[in-house]
C-alpha cells in the first residue's frame, strides 16, 4: 500500500497549553477525526508514534489515554488501567535520560486519516499500516524505534489486505 502523504491534514497540539488532558479529546472532535495517526515529541525527541482506537466512542480516546497518564498533570492524572502503558514510556525516559517528562514541553503531531482514500475493506489495518510506516523511517534515520514503540508489529504488514474494488460491480458476486 502506498501512503499519499500530500492530501492527509496534519495538526499539531501544543500539550503544555492545556489544562486538562480532556481537552485532547475536544479538540479532535472539534475537528471531527475519528481515524488517525500521530507522534508524540518532548522536547525534540519521540517518545511514541501511535494510532486511533476506532473503535471508542470518544472522539481521540486513545491519544488521550495515553496523555492523560502523564506524571506532570499531577491531581489531574488518570489512575485507570487504560493507557497506563505511557508509565512504562515515562519511566524509561527517566532511566535513558535521567529527567523526567513535562506536558509543558509536549507536543503531539496528528495525521488525520478520517477522509482519506482507504482501498481496502478494512480502514483500521491501512491506519496502523501509515502507523508502522512512521516508526520504520524513524528508526531507519534514528537506527532505533521511538522508546514508547516498543512492540514489534513488522509481522502484521506482511498480512493482505483486501481491496475495495474486488466487491465492485464486475460479476463476482450474483443477487
Amino acid at each position: 500500500m502506498k501512503i499519499n502523504w500530500k492530501i492527509i491534514p496534519k495538526h499539531t497540539i501544543d500539550v503544555g497549553k492545556l489544562t486538562d488532558p480532556y481537552e485532547i479529546c475536544d479538540l479532535l472532535k472539534q475537528h471531527k477525526i475519528r481515524k488517525y495517526v500521530y507522534r508524540i515529541n518532548y522536547k525534540g525527541i519521540v517518545l511514541k508514534y501511535g494510532m486511533s482506537a476506532d473503535k471508542s466512542r470518544n472522539y481521540g480516546d486513545r491519544l488521550y489515554r495515553q496523555i492523560a497518564h502523564s506524571e506532570s498533570w499531577g491531581a489531574r492524572r488518570n489512575n485507570g488501567s487504560s493507557g497506563s502503558d505511557w508509565r512504562i514510556i515515562e519511566d524509561d525516559f527517566h532511566k535513558l535520560y535521567g529527567s523526567k517528562i513535562d506536558k509543558a514541553e509536549m507536543k503531539i503531531k496528528i495525521w488525520n486519516l478520517t477522509n482519506y482514500p482507504f482501498v481496502s475493506i478494512d480502514p483500521t489495518k491501512e491506519v496502523f499500516y501509515v502507523e508502522q510506516n512512521l516508526i520504520e523511517t524513524y528508526a531507519k534515520v534514528v537506527g532505533e524505534k521511538p522508546i514508547g514503540n516498543i512492540n514489534d508489529d513488522a509481522n502484521y504488514k506482511r498480512k493482505g489486505y483486501i481491496p475495495k474494488n474486488l466487491f465492485g460491480n464486475d460479476g463476482l458476486f450474483e443477487d
